[in-house]
């Protein structure tokens, strides 16, 4: 039987790569993102697009009405940030953020579980969400949350739906856009972390995909960190 999958923030960057993976791994996969390029997206990786905001509740309903059959897999992985020094925090700002980030996460889990007869979830998080820094209160707030989130998700939604998040370090998408424009920001970025690296989006991509197969059946609940080793310091 063909597997579904619903992937969020799909026009780009990891989201895009995991529409590349599951789609190479024979998954129907339904692509959401609020830019209206995922419907090219969509198109050329023969898949469904769909412009969703997914931080405003009806659009979410409105594109689970859509949804007629049983879906597999949940990866939600739209977010968004701003960099402010606390003093300059906008508060509409904010509340994108967290509208965006946490909330959207919250309505799409709510309500994929009425298209899941056994399922998984999976969430992007970051390192961020344990580790502190400055600048990216509204980003790093809304990660934190997601954690605490996806554990208790877990236990509300097994033993029928495993949900599990992985926490990344710095990785080159167009969100980061900065490790590409700025080769010294990049070398900087890199110097935080023990192995040296800055994550590519299609490997973060892949150890979601591998997060969903039986390898990974018996782990629910989990902050997953894959980061390179930055979260050590």
């Amino acid at each position: 039987m063909l597997k579904k999958a619903i992937i969020t923030g799909a026009a780009k960057g990891i989201g895009l790569e995991c529409a590349k993976i599951f789609k190479k791994n024979g998954y129907l996969c339904y692509l959401l993102d609020i830019d209206d390029k995922v419907l090219d997206v969509a198109k050329n990786l023969d898949s469904k697009g769909f412009v969703v905001d997914i931080s405003d509740y009806s659009n979410v309903l409105d594109f689970f009405d859509n949804i007629h059959e049983d879906i597999d897999v949940l990866v939600n992985n739209a977010g968004i940030q701003f960099v402010d020094s606390f003093f300059d925090i906008k508060i509409d700002e904010w509340l994108k953020v967290i509208n965006t980030n946490l909330n959207g996460t919250f309505y799409m889990t709510k309500e994929v579980v009425n298209k899941m007869s056994k399922g998984i979830i999976i969430n992007v998080s970051s390192i961020h969400g344990e580790n502190p820094r400055i600048n990216k209160f509204s980003y790093d707030a809304s990660k934190a949350a997601i954690n605490m989130m996806t554990k208790e998700f877990a236990l509300a939604l097994a033993p029928k739906i495993r949900v599990n998040a992985i926490a990344i370090g710095a990785t080159a998408t167009p969100m980061n856009e900065c490790f590409i424009k700025e080769p010294k920001t990049k070398e900087e970025a890199k110097s935080k972390v023990p192995l040296n690296v800055i994550l590519e989006a299609s490997e973060v991509a892949d150890i979601i995909f591998q997060m969903t197969t039986d390898s990974f059946k018996n782990m629910t609940g989990t902050i997953l960190n894959y980061d390179g080793g930055r979260s050590l310091k």
